[in-house]
């Protein structure tokens, strides 16, 4: 193994670690406490999500866990060989792979937009002090989608994570 496979193997289990790590963490512990403080949990997420450099920590960690998989996926397949593809081993990483991506396409397109919308309406209230006519229904849609969208993107990394785990291990 060259030592680009070595630090593109690092780069893609360190950041595929802490954004699947981090995105599980949020759906199964953090969020629910926060829907659970009321009030009090709002400003939390509010601070959390964009006081904070989390959003792009996660959104970097996505990033780069995606490119150097792509990278890696390349190169262990030879190319996308065929035969690679139909063993045990490429039918893992392949699904894996695919559910890392649609994780990452779910993250950009549905939780990012959402929750720069709701932290819009969130400085909107701030210097307003009273909600305008909709802003509370909207607000409770975005949070609605972001709690869906969180919860798909982590169950896809989970599978992620077990395929690419579990994929040496398949041979036929």
């Amino acid at each position: 193994m060259d030592a680009t496979t070595i630090a593109l193997r690092l780069l893609h289990v360190g950041s595929g670690v802490f954004w699947a790590g981090a995105a599980l963490m949020l759906v199964a512990f953090v969020e629910p406490t926060v829907r659970r403080m009321g009030p009090e949990g709002g400003r939390f997420m509010q601070r959390l999500m964009g006081d904070s450099r989390f959003p792009a920590v996660m959104g970097l960690a996505g990033t780069l866990t995606v490119l150097s998989g792509l990278a890696l996926y390349w190169s262990v397949s030879g190319g996308a060989a065929s035969g690679w593809l139909r063993s045990g081993h490429g039918l893992a990483i392949t699904l894996g792979s695919g559910a890392g991506i649609v994780a990452f396409l779910v993250g950009m397109l549905v939780n990012k937009p959402a929750a720069a919308r709701l932290a819009a309406l969130a400085r909107e209230l701030a210097a307003d002090g009273t909600p305008p006519e909709g802003v509370p229904a909207t607000a409770a849609r975005l949070q609605q989608r972001l709690r869906r969208g969180g919860l798909h993107a982590t169950l896809l990394l989970v599978v992620s994570v077990a395929a690419m785990a579990s994929a040496r291990f398949l041979h036929w």
